[in-house]
């Protein structure tokens, strides 16, 4: 009962897919134009801060910038940006 289906462990399942793959080395232009970012880094209380001030400058006011913190507070996280209202967890 339940399990994965077969399919799920085929790597045959994911070719269809990688031509629409892609990837950056740029930043900035793999933000730009984002509605939603979901941050997901190790978790490093000033980590966390940097990407979060960085990111802030890359995207457009209107951004939301959630995190997938686990263990620190969002208020702690978002103390360095210039407008932490945009987070959330």
């Amino acid at each position: 009962m339940g399990g994965v289906p077969a399919w799920l462990l085929s790597g045959v399942a994911a070719v269809p897919s990688l031509p629409t793959l892609g990837g950056v080395t740029d930043s900035a232009a793999a933000v730009s134009g984002a509605d939603l970012l979901v941050e997901s880094v190790v978790e490093d209380l000033p980590t966390k801060q940097a990407l979060f001030a960085e990111l802030e400058g890359m995207v457009a006011e209107t951004t939301i910038i959630p995190s997938n913190t686990s263990g620190l507070p969002i208020t702690m996280i978002s103390s360095q940006m210039t407008r932490p209202e945009r987070t959330a967890t």
